[in-house]
């Protein structure tokens, strides 16, 4: 039995330089709709183009818009949407970029998206299912707006859409102090005995020698440290935390026990977990 061709789904794009654009570029192509392998259930994508005016030069935002989606089976039109709301244009943009010659900033971010439904047939007004609220806060490191809550409202015309219940909350940490990025040294590890403090690798006739390296041999996510001693024995230090959170390396266990060159590494991590 001849096994059936995996069939990969249809992607439509236009042009941006075609008649009726207003984003006037020549090399950029946008996607437009998604049809499944049978070329049917089409989702389109809908944008829009805003113009600023950024140091006195004109500059063009091209934002998604709307995600249309459940094509009505006789008519021409979809049945769902998702439909975006942008808040008022920054008088900074909040990013700035050159893309085939042409400068596009991002001024605006996303402060609404409605998921429309038309419930009869293409001849009726959308009337939103559900509206989600998006607020934004300040990042404390990039001054930049980061998403810190979602709110949902209910039906369009019910009482629910009077209502407003937390979707989701999101808090950020930040990597700066006072304004700056400040780095400090963390808490000191110290290196087992005959471990060489300082020589990871050394070089020689053409030659490249790794003598220490950190990786996580025992699977429990923290690296394990692994150096070859002055005397010539590979060993291992296991990394652990003690009950006051601290990490140390264990004492060391042979890589070569035997000393006949063979490496018996469960043994190994069976004797250091």
């Amino acid at each position: 039995m001849e096994a059936a061709r995996r069939q990969r789904p249809h992607l439509f794009l236009e042009h941006l330089d075609s008649p009726g654009n207003d984003l006037d570029d020549d090399d950029l192509w946008v996607l437009r709709e998604v049809n499944d392998a049978s070329g049917n259930n089409p989702v389109g994508l809908e944008y829009d183009v805003a113009t600023f005016n950024v140091g006195g030069q004109t500059v063009k935002q091209l934002s998604l818009q709307a995600i249309h989606y459940n094509r009505h089976p006789s008519e021409s039109c979809s049945k769902h949407k998702l439909y975006l709301t942008y808040e008022d244009p920054q008088a900074t943009p909040y990013s700035m970029w050159v893309d085939h010659g042409h400068v596009r900033v991002r001024a605006q971010v996303i402060k609404k998206i409605e998921v429309l439904v038309r419930e009869n047939g293409c001849g009726d007004d959308p009337v939103a299912l559900r509206t989600y609220d998006l607020t934004y806060g300040t990042d404390a490191d990039t001054k930049q707006p980061r998403l810190t809550a979602v709110d949902v409202h209910g039906r369009q015309g019910t009482a629910e859409a009077a209502k407003t219940l937390p979707g989701a909350r999101y808090e950020y940490s930040s990597a700066t102090k006072d304004g700056a990025l400040t780095l400090e040294p963390a808490t000191g590890v110290t290196l087992p005995t005959g471990a060489m403090a300082g020589t990871a690798a050394t070089t020689g006739n053409g030659d490249y020698k790794t003598w220490q390296m950190l990786h996580d041999f025992t699977g429990d996510g923290r690296p394990d440290l692994v150096y070859k001693t002055a005397s010539g024995v590979l060993q291992m230090a296991v990394n652990k935390v003690d009950a006051t959170g601290v990490n140390h390396l264990d004492p060391a266990v042979s890589f070569d026990p035997s000393g006949n060159g063979d490496v018996p590494l469960h043994e190994l991590l069976a004797s250091s977990i």
